[in-house]
């Protein structure tokens, strides 16, 4: 699921190019939410391997580079009041 508004209709379809992947991938939004949409995608196998090893191998930060202390105070708080 992805945050945001479509920009295109359901059904229609729409191509991303990925930094690293030479195939471009293809997809067709299938769900319309009112703040969010879902997507299809459309692989061939070799595509879907190059898809996997570029998001296996790229070098992404899985944590924040700095947080505040009283954020994390606060998301507890939160948390433990619902």
């Amino acid at each position: 699921m992805l945050n945001g508004r479509a920009a295109v209709p359901l059904g229609a379809g729409i191509v991303l190019h990925l930094q690293g992947v030479s195939e471009p991938l293809t997809a067709h939004v299938s769900k319309l939410g009112k703040d969010n949409f879902e997507v299809t995608f459309e692989t061939t196998p070799s595509l879907h391997e190059a898809i996997i090893r570029k998001l296996f191998s790229g070098r992404y930060q899985l944590r924040p580079a700095r947080f505040r202390f009283s954020d994390v105070i606060i998301a507890v708080a939160g948390r433990l009041s619902s």
